[in-house]
């Protein structure tokens, strides 16, 4: 997966999660894998991950006074996306 593609999914993932479209995340997010949160239970894993994070969110919004999840904070959140390490030698005669 290139860069950009991985990027379209980190988008198409916070458009779901922005207009409250579970099955959007759902279909968006990589099995298995994992969300971590500093909300309690902290780690969502298996295959129900983002519809049970986001039923765990708007519970949790609930208990704080929040009338809704209107955005998600783009320029805040973290993703993982996979990557190859390269190293190079340059060995001095």
């Amino acid at each position: 997966m290139g860069t950009e593609d991985a990027m379209a999914a980190v988008r198409q993932y916070i458009d779901g999660f922005n207009t409250g479209d579970a099955r959007l995340m759902a279909v968006t997010f990589a099995v298995p894998g994992s969300i971590l949160d500093g909300m309690p239970r902290h780690v969502w894993e298996g295959p129900t991950t983002t519809q049970d994070w986001y039923r765990d969110v708007l519970i949790e919004g609930q208990q704080h006074g929040a009338s809704g999840m209107s955005s998600l904070w783009a320029s805040r959140c973290m993703t993982t996306l996979p990557a190859t390490a390269r190293t190079w030698f340059f060995l001095q005669p």
